[in-house]
C-alpha cells in the first residue's frame, strides 16, 4: 500500500508547485528528511517514478496534471509519496477551492439560510461543480477542521466556532474557522485566509496529518 505523506511547501498555488517540479528546483532529500518516514533509517529511502494526477482549481478555474514525488524504503520495500499540502488525498479539486467554495456558499446564506441552493451558480462561469459536490466538500472541509480544531486554535480565537448538524450551521462554522485567519467579509471568498489557515495548520502539527481528506493509509482504519 502506498503511504501518502504531506509535502509542505511555500507555492502559492498548485500550479506553481507544478513548474517548480517540472524545472527540477526542488530539493526532494529535504522535503523528505534525514531518514526514512517508513523504517527510520537513515536516508534509508530511494527515489522511483513519479505518478502523475489529475486537479482541478476554481480561481483561476482550471484543470491540468500534476506530478507526484514517490520513495521507496529500502529496508521494508514499501514507497510513499509526497503530496503538495494544496492538495486533498482523492479529492481532484485543491484545499483553497474546496474552502472557497463553501465560503462563497456561507455569503449567499442570508436571513433565509439558503444553504447550498444558490452556490454553483456563483461560481466561475467554466466550473462544473454541483450541488452534490459541493455537500460532499462540506463533509470532509467540517470533519477536517474539527479534527484539527486543537492545532488551528494555537496562536487563534477559535471560541466563535460552533458545531452544528444543519448544512447552514456548518457553513457558517467553516466560515468562521477561516475567518479566524483574515476577515472574510463580502464579495470573493477570501484565499488568502484559507492559505494562510493551512499554513498556520502545517507548521503547527509539523506535516504529520492532511487538513483535509484522509490518505491512503489511514482509510478504512
Amino acid at each position: 500500500m502506498l503511504v501518502q505523506l504531506t509535502y509542505v511547501n511555500g507555492f502559492d498555488s498548485i500550479w506553481e508547485y507544478v513548474t517548480a517540479f517540472e524545472q527540477q528546483t526542488i530539493s526532494w532529500e529535504a522535503a523528505v528528511g534525514p531518514r526514512c518516514p517508513i523504517c527510520g533509517g537513515a536516508a534509508d529511502y530511494a527515489p522511483i517514478p513519479a505518478y502523475v494526477r489529475g486537479v482541478a482549481t476554481l480561481w483561476p478555474c482550471r484543470e491540468g496534471h500534476v506530478w507526484i514525488a514517490r520513495f521507496r524504503c529500502r529496508k521494508t520495500g514499501r514507497t510513499f509519496s509526497l503530496l503538495p499540502c494544496q492538495l486533498v488525498p482523492y479529492h481532484r479539486y485543491t484545499v483553497d477551492s474546496i474552502l472557497g467554495a463553501l465560503l462563497l456558499a456561507a455569503q449567499l446564506q442570508g436571513p433565509r439560510r439558503a444553504g447550498l441552493s444558490r452556490s454553483p451558480g456563483e461560481l466561475p462561469p467554466d466550473s462544473t461543480v454541483c450541488r452534490w459536490l459541493l455537500f460532499r466538500w462540506l463533509h470532509v472541509a467540517v470533519r477536517g477542521l474539527r479534527r484539527a480544531h486543537a492545532v488551528l486554535a494555537q496562536g487563534r480565537e477559535l471560541g466563535a466556532v460552533r458545531s452544528g448538524d444543519e448544512v447552514a450551521d456548518q457553513l457558517i462554522e467553516v466560515a468562521v474557522y477561516v475567518g479566524a485567519f483574515a476577515p472574510c467579509g463580502r464579495g470573493p471568498p477570501s484565499l488568502r485566509a484559507v492559505r494562510r489557515l493551512l499554513a498556520h495548520y502545517q507548521h503547527r502539527s509539523q506535516a504529520t496529518h492532511f487538513l483535509l481528506g484522509t490518505p491512503s493509509q489511514q482509510r478504512g482504519a
